[in-house]
């Protein structure tokens, strides 16, 4: 399962087969084969579009909800507990004891609003956190009432204390309120509703509008069944709900003041995740979310959940799972897209009835099939999953070309790699020996011309290291035990080079030897040997980061690191230029590094993009302070990628003796790969690709001096002052514009052309140890440098 998540394509028509052991796997695999109706099969057409999460208003809570699932699944009860542990000092009743309990005591008081409030977020918030633990972020949150709460939460505007303060108060204060009040839905439009309520707007109001025809008054229990009494004279479906509190009316506007002033008590953050505001409708402003008072209006205003999905579909959303006891809004959000509810899935987690235990797998599934994107390392992390060898299966394709295939072309097999176009079995060969080739140009790869070293334009080590790595895949040798760059591979500004990688046989301990060779193409000398080591299917380890930056990390400023770099001689290009932040603890190197957009594109067809990993290295600039050294890949050894396609990495190089160790985790935290051993040298600047090159030689060519002059060519002297008691800013642009004008002047008349301006100035260098120059004549040194 992993193998087919990590390292093949996801499809649009897709399926997951749930089961606790081998035996239940293989039935549910056998019934998807045949086509034969499965409970425990999840099928369905991915859509292209975004994910949103839904959270549960109140209404929905019940006795023993995720009691289940807090005995399965230990993320879960992790969370629970701590939402639990946050609210309980705000309630007189622990609240996991009550949510948990049995009987129709334990039930009346859950459904009280004191409780049911908090109960409900605590439940969400387990959720979210289970289904992120395994992988799945949604791009979008809106939530029903209460459930915005949980939203905000989830998305940092508030922290678990504040959040779980806030919810307490809201539930306690709508839960003193005298009794007495009523709900109803009511099969009608806002505006008809609006209309039928005209002139009693101080008994009731409209407290929600769950659908196209999908209406809830709430106030005075009078003034609520009048106005039922009116839509059931007119034929509309009418209910009354079973609450304790006229909730969104006129009758809770005594609470606001006192829960004005504990909203005002909390801090706020700006949401990390947009969240669609029920009272509004639209996407939450980070304004109005830092704002204590939205929050009391979210209390009094009804809540436009029509409006929230309308904008989450106009978002791009093609996908709402519902965190909550019951798929309560799953069912309202169809009723809201009507026709279009075809085009998006929605997807429960809990649901009264069904078994918990499996409900987080079960929902990741249905988000998976669905074309929900998700973080599968995160889902395996932990359990032992590493890639294995699977079976290929035939590319379907009506060709429009007629066949026209070389001879002798016909074992040619596509790597799917951009630097390696295709591999071969070597004829002759017991052990099952590989041979991978591919044409390498900056015009058919623009990026690799933003690497030059010395002047030279060189391929990076890093994609040597990509090619042995996916001559490794291609051959079951997953990991590079070693490999040495024996000679820089430069390539032409105008010529291609091509490249031939021999994996050799399976020795008896299963290691094969590999080879890199180039030759420029018109060349018709021998292939030069660019690099060599060995293969094997070794499993290494491979660490993951806990917490980013690690903790007492010192931050590095590498605001101009690629200038220093570019005066060493390691002139990079926007590709190679990913380095973004790093760190120092002790003698270790942190380090940020990400592809631009336009390499980010292709990065899911390397191992690892050579640009990113280059990148990563240029840390390494910081092992001593001060000084930049032109080094580059000698040297890898123990190399083992554990997952592919990243656009953006944490690595930490640790120095071992002459060498340094590499841990490769992506922006999540999760392994990538590691390097045991990465041994750097220095280059000479003079002579960066000459082992290439072997047709480019020095030649000395003699240059006639010219005939020396008689006469000394006359020297006019010209003093630069510069005026006293003025700002350095405007000093420095008037002696530059005094200076340009004199020169120009000077350079007009011809009756000078034979001669010589010499500018003088004073104090525009130092000269001597601790002595400041001065940046007016500076300013002139450096204009007169220009035109020169």
């Amino acid at each position: 399962a992993y193998s087919l998540l990590a390292t093949r394509s996801a499809f649009e028509h897709r399926a997951v087969v749930l089961g606790s052991d081998r035996e239940e796997l293989l039935a549910s695999l056998t019934a998807l084969a045949e086509g034969t109706p499965s409970a425990d099969i999840l099928s369905a057409r991915a859509k292209d579009g975004k994910l949103a999460y839904l959270f549960t208003g109140q209404g929905s809570q019940r006795l023993g909800m995720g009691k289940e699932l807090y005995e399965a699944d230990a993320v879960f009860a992790k969370a629970f507990d701590a939402v639990c542990e946050r609210l309980d000092p705000h309630l007189d009743t622990a609240l996991k004891e009550l949510v948990f309990a049995k009987g129709k005591k334990a039930a009346a008081k859950l459904e009280d609003t004191t409780y049911a409030q908090p109960a409900l977020f605590a439940i969400e918030v387990a959720l979210f956190e289970a289904l992120g633990k395994r992988g799945l972020k949604p791009d979008l949150l809106a939530g029903h009432s209460i459930g915005e709460i949980a939203a905000a939460h989830v998305a940092g505007v508030f922290d678990l204390a504040d959040a779980a303060k806030l919810v307490a108060a809201r539930g306690r204060l709508m839960g003193a309120l005298p009794a007495g009040g009523a709900m109803a839905a009511i099969e009608a439009t806002e505006e008809e509703v609006a209309e039928s309520i005209a002139g009693k707007e101080s008994e009731l109001s409209i407290a929600a509008i769950n659908g196209p025809a999908s209406t809830v008054i709430s106030g005075s229990e009078e003034a609520v069944e009048a106005v039922r009494a009116h839509w059931d004279e007119q034929g509309r479906k009418t209910k009354r709900l079973a609450v304790s509190h006229a909730f969104h009316s006129p009758l809770i506007e005594s609470m606001l003041e006192e829960f004005a002033a504990v909203a005002e008590s909390l801090a706020y953050n700006q949401p990390k995740t947009p969240i669609v505001s029920d009272v509004t409708g639209e996407v939450l402003a980070a304004e109005q979310a830092t704002d204590p008072a939205y929050w009391v209006s979210h209390v009094r205003e009804p809540v436009r959940f029509a409006d929230a999905i309308a904008t989450l579909q106009a978002q791009g959303t093609s996908a709402y799972l519902e965190l909550g006891p019951d798929p309560v809004l799953c069912a309202m959000a169809r009723e809201c897209l009507g026709e279009e509810q075809d085009k998006a899935a929605f997807v429960p987690t809990l649901r009264e009835g069904r078994s918990e235990a499996e409900a987080i797998s079960t929902a990741i599934g249905n988000a998976h099939v669905a074309g929900a994107k998700l973080d599968w390392e995160a889902f395996f992390k932990g359990v032992g999953a590493r890639g294995v060898p699977l079976p290929t299966y035939p590319f379907q394709r009506k060709r429009y070309w007629l066949d026209s295939i070389p001879s002798g072309a016909g074992d040619l097999v596509a790597t799917g790699n951009p630097l390696l176009g295709a591999a071969v079995e070597l004829a002759g060969d017991p052990n099952d020996g590989v041979l991978l080739s591919g044409r390498l140009s900056i015009q058919t790869h623009p990026w690799l011309g933003d690497h030059r070293i010395g002047g030279a334009l060189l391929l990076p080590g890093t994609a040597l290291l990509e090619m042995a790595l996916w001559a490794g895949r291609e051959t079951g040798a997953e990991t590079v035990e070693e490999l040495t760059l024996e000679v820089p591979l430069e390539l032409a500004e105008e010529r291609a080079v091509a490249i031939q990688v021999a994996v050799s046989g399976r020795d008896e301990e299963g290691r094969r030897e590999i080879a890199i060779h180039s030759r420029s193409d018109g060349e018709d000398g021998e292939w030069i040997r660019n690099a060599s080591g060995a293969l094997s299917a070794r499993v290494l380890s491979v660490e993951s980061f806990d917490s980013w930056p690690p903790e007492g990390a010192e931050p590095l400023a590498t605001e101009y690191l690629y200038d220093r770099l570019a005066e060493a001689g390691l002139d990079y290009g926007p590709a190679f230029q990913g380095l973004d932040a790093a760190w120092k603890v002790g003698e270790q190197i942190y380090a940020e590094v990400s592809l631009p957009e336009e390499q980010a594109q292709s990065a899911g067809r390397f191992g690892v993009h050579p640009a990113l990993l280059d990148s990563a290295l240029h840390s390494m600039a910081f092992a001593k302070e001060g000084v930049v050294r032109a080094e580059l890949p000698f040297s890898w050894s123990g190399v083992c990628l554990q997952a592919e396609g990243a656009r953006q990495l944490r690595v930490r190089i640790a120095p071992e003796g002459e060498s340094v160790s590499l841990h490769v985790a992506d922006e999540g935290g999760n392994p990538v790969a590691t390097v045991s051993s990465l041994i750097s040298r220095p280059l000479d600047p003079a002579r960066p690709g000459s082992a290439a090159q072997g047709l480019l030689e020095l030649d000395w060519t003699a240059v006639p001096l010219a005939e020396p002059v008689d006469t000394p060519a006359e020297v006019e002297f010209l003093r630069c002052e510069i005026e006293a008691d003025v700002a350095v800013a405007d000093a420095a642009r008037e002696a530059a514009q005094s200076a340009l004008v004199a020169i120009q002047a000077w350079l007009a008349d011809e009756s000078k052309a034979d001669a010589r301006l010499a500018l003088v100035t004073q104090g525009a260098m130092a000269t001597v140890e601790g002595e400041s120059p001065d940046p007016a004549a500076a300013a002139i040194w450096g204009l007169i440098r220009s035109a020169q």
